[in-house]
C-alpha cells in the first residue's frame, strides 16, 4: 500500500512537471513582445541580407526605433534601414559586423543611438524576449560573433520562462489566442527596410502618452535602483561598440553615429538619473572619432525638444517632424 501511495505521488509530480512544460512552451510560442513584430525579425533580417547580396546598396542604418526617423530615399542615398525596435548597442554591434561582411558595396553606416543612454538601453523590461529573436534570426549566418549572447543563459531562461513569473506577460498572450497578429509579406519587409514610419504602426492618444511616459519614468527609476534585468555590462557594451568602430575603419567604411531629436520630457526625466553609462559613452565617442567615425547630436536641438507637434511620443518623430529632421540631416551631411 505505501509503495502504491509513493506510485501515485511520483506519477502525480510527473503529471506537474510535464504540465509545467507544456504551459511554459505553449506560451512561449504565443507571447507577444512589444511590439509584436518582433516574432518577424529573422524574416526581417532574411529579406534584408538577401537584399544587401546584390551589391545595390551603398548604405546601412542600425539602431532601436529611434532609427525609424532615417530615410534613405530623402538623403538620395540607396541604402536600408534595420534599424529596429528595442535593439540594444551589444545587439547592433554583432548585427554590423555580419551586414558589412554581406556586400562590398556599403560605404555608410549610420548608427542610431540615444547618446549615454544609450548604455541603458540594454536593460529594458522585455529585454529577454527581445535578445532571444535576436539570437534566432542572426545565430544562422555566424555564432562565432554572439558568445557573449550565446552564453548568456540568465537571459535564456528568463527569456522562456518570464511570461509565468511577470503578470505584465499574461494578458497579451491570452489576447493573441483570440487574435493573432499579423503574418508580414515580403513586400512588407521590403517596405520596413526602407522607412518604418511610427505614424502607420500605432495611433495615439493622450491617455496611451501618459501611459508611456510613466512607464519610462518607473523603468528609469527600476535602474536607477539597480532592479533591472541586465543583459552585460556598460563596460562589455563599450568595448565591443569600440570593436566596431575599428573595424569599420579597417574596412574604408564610414561610420555615423547619430542621436535624433528628443522631447523636453524625455530629456528631464532621463537627466534626474545618475546614469553609470555616461563616462562610458565618452569613452566610445572620443575612441571611435580616433577612428574617423562622425558624430551627430541632435537630442538637445531647441527646434525640436518644445515642439512636441513634431513627435509620435516622447523619443520618436512623427511624419512632420522626421521630414524636417531628414532635411537637417542632408545639410549636414552635404557640408561633412
Amino acid at each position: 500500500m505505501h509503495q502504491l501511495k509513493q506510485l501515485i505521488n511520483l506519477r502525480k509530480i510527473l503529471i506537474i512537471i510535464i504540465g509545467t512544460i507544456i504551459i511554459v512552451t505553449g506560451l512561449n510560442k504565443i507571447s507577444i513582445v512589444y511590439p509584436s513584430s518582433h516574432e518577424t525579425y529573422n524574416k526581417y533580417i532574411d529579406e534584408g541580407i538577401k537584399l544587401l547580396s546584390t551589391n545595390e546598396y551603398t548604405a546601412i542604418a542600425i539602431g532601436s526605433s529611434i532609427g525609424f526617423s532615417l530615410n534613405f530615399d530623402d538623403l538620395n542615398i540607396k541604402g536600408l534601414n534595420f534599424s529596429y525596435a528595442s535593439r540594444d548597442l551589444l545587439e547592433d554591434a554583432y548585427l554590423l559586423k555580419l551586414l558589412v561582411e554581406q556586400s562590398n558595396s556599403i560605404k555608410y553606416i549610420f548608427w542610431s543611438v540615444g547618446g549615454a543612454n544609450s548604455m541603458m538601453t540594454n536593460n529594458a523590461w522585455y529585454a529577454p524576449f527581445v535578445r532571444r529573436e535576436f539570437y534566432r534570426a542572426v545565430n544562422k549566418y555566424e555564432t562565432s560573433l554572439l558568445e557573449p549572447i550565446a552564453n548568456d543563459w540568465s537571459n535564456y531562461i528568463q527569456g522562456n520562462f518570464f511570461p509565468l513569473i511577470r503578470k505584465d506577460f499574461w494578458k497579451e498572450p491570452i489576447k493573441k489566442i483570440f487574435k493573432p497578429s499579423k503574418t508580414y509579406e515580403q513586400k512588407d519587409l521590403f517596405k520596413a527596410l526602407k522607412i518604418v514610419s511610427k505614424d502607420s504602426l500605432l495611433s495615439r492618444n493622450s491617455n496611451t502618452l501618459t501611459q508611456e511616459y510613466n512607464i519610462q519614468k518607473n523603468n528609469m527609476k527600476q535602474f536607477e535602483n539597480s532592479q533591472y534585468y541586465y543583459h552585460n555590462t556598460p563596460q562589455l557594451i563599450m568595448e565591443e561598440v569600440i570593436k566596431m568602430c575599428k573595424f569599420v575603419a579597417s574596412k574604408n567604411k564610414q561610420l555615423i553615429f547619430i542621436t535624433p531629436p528628443f522631447t523636453k520630457s524625455y530629456l528631464e526625466l532621463s537627466n534626474t538619473l545618475n546614469i553609470k553609462g555616461k563616462e562610458y559613452w565618452q569613452k566610445v565617442i572620443k575612441e571611435c572619432k580616433e577612428n574617423k567615425a562622425i558624430v551627430l547630436d541632435w537630442s538637445k536641438d531647441d527646434n525640436y525638444k518644445n515642439n512636441y507637434k513634431y513627435f509620435y511620443d516622447y523619443i520618436h518623430l512623427n511624419q512632420e517632424g522626421n521630414k524636417i529632421f531628414m532635411k537637417d540631416l542632408y545639410k549636414t551631411l552635404q557640408r561633412l
